[in-house]
């Protein structure tokens, strides 16, 4: 395995239909901590950007467990 290769982060998540987002917000600093995430709100959807795997797969984990209204990206994969 090549270590020299920089790790990408994971795809952002987009959620729609938040009601509450401070609450959503303290909820993903307790899950994930504060450094781990960034995020961008429009008037229809919140875009979630984490910055490990790790975080990344416990915040799917929590949102799924929440039935929230999730849009995940899927990763394209390019091999040369």
């Amino acid at each position: 395995m090549d270590t020299d290769v920089p790790k990408s982060k994971p795809p952002p998540l987009i959620l729609r239909g938040i009601l509450d987002y401070l609450a959503l917000r303290d909820k993903l600093i307790e899950i994930i901590g504060a450094n781990n995430f960034a995020d961008k709100s429009t008037p229809r959807y919140l875009k979630i950007q984490t910055t490990d795997s790790d975080s990344y797969r416990s915040l799917i984990k929590y949102l799924k467990d929440q039935n929230a209204e999730l849009h995940i990206y899927q990763v394209q994969w390019t091999i040369h």
